[in-house]
């Protein structure tokens, strides 16, 4: 078996995230529907000290998740009233630490493997 590629692990630990996300929460956070549910980074994907970071994770489903190309201030303001300006404010000092190493994504995907495992064991898989 060959040894995955970093760009391989960085998607599963993507993939991983997302599942974890949207299992823990099971339906849109913002209108309530339980379809086409995705996960979305609530402080971009581009800050590596939040980017597998479960509390930086919010489920919404498709519909409204297109409100973050189209209406992007309207969508923040919902996010914040989701999970409040504090929870916001803290997520955002997180996100701006910079990480001087790059994450050891082996250590991410078993974390985020166990914390699913976790997540269905309570809960149930999703459909």
């Amino acid at each position: 078996m060959r040894k995955p590629t970093p760009k391989s692990l960085e998607k599963q630990c993507r993939d991983l995230w997302s599942r974890c996300v949207r299992a823990r929460q099971r339906a849109c956070r913002i209108c309530g529907s339980d379809r086409a549910l995705q996960g979305h980074h609530i402080r971009s994907v581009s800050h590596l000290s939040t980017r597998f970071d479960l509390q930086n994770g919010l489920c919404v489903c498709s519909r409204c998740h297109l409100n973050q190309k189209f209406r992007p201030e309207k969508f923040q303001d919902m996010v914040i009233d989701v999970i409040g300006d504090k929870e916001y404010q803290r997520l955002k000092r997180k996100s701006l630490v910079v990480v001087t190493s790059k994450p050891d994504l082996r250590e991410i995907k078993t974390e985020l493997t166990a914390k699913l495992k976790e997540i269905e064991d309570e809960w149930g898989k999703l459909p």
